[in-house]
């Protein structure tokens, strides 16, 4: 396996200076984010662990240069046509919608992968 090289940390070692930036600066981070989860679900498949440690930097960040996330960590994603009791029981709970943390617990509920990723970018970036 080869994976580029990323210089810059995660957002959640950048969390100090990423507060200090300008609303700008957030929401270009978080529309590059977003774009990339789009594609992912284009694709027809999810995350499933979308979380500030699972976005890194290229470079270091900076408030005058635009930022570059890369989405890492995809040992979790999915399909809508495959289940994996050790994938569905696996997650962040501080980032996993309500549904998935039922499954987790036993309930039977129906829910969707996707919105499950959605609803992780809601916690990321409120």
């Amino acid at each position: 396996m080869v994976m580029e090289y990323l210089k810059g940390e995660s957002v959640s070692q950048n969390l100090a200076k990423i507060q200090k930036y300008s609303l700008e600066w957030k929401l270009e981070l978080f529309y590059q984010i977003l774009m990339t989860v789009v594609f992912i679900h284009n694709k027809g498949y999810a995350h499933r662990d979308l979380k500030p440690d699972n976005i890194v930097f290229r470079e270091p960040i900076s408030p005058h240069i635009t930022p570059q996330p890369v989405l890492v960590d995809f040992a979790l994603a999915l399909n809508n046509q495959e289940s994996f009791d050790v994938v569905e029981n696996t997650m962040t709970t501080e980032y996993s919608s309500p549904e998935r943390i039922a499954k987790s617990m036993g309930m039977i509920v129906k829910s969707e992968i996707l919105a499950e990723d959605v609803w992780s970018l809601g916690m990321i970036f409120p």
